[in-house]
């Protein structure tokens, strides 16, 4: 369970800093910082002595194109 949130934090860390600002990609769409998080959610499934954990992340940032 420790190793679980220890993972969910630094995924919600590095999603928060990740570097969006960069050039337009194939398609011609660029991106502005910063990534918002709309929402998270993080559960323990599984049973007799087998865990597994699952979650969603969802996230939204403000897009361009020329």
């Amino acid at each position: 369970m420790q190793y679980a949130y220890e993972f969910y934090g630094r995924l919600l860390q590095q999603v928060k800093l990740a570097n969006i600002d960069l050039p337009a990609d194939d398609f011609g769409e660029g991106a502005f910082p910063p990534i918002y998080i709309e929402g998270a959610s993080f559960f323990e499934s599984g049973g007799k002595q087998k865990f597994i954990w699952r979650g969603k992340l969802l996230w939204r940032c403000l897009t361009w194109r020329p």
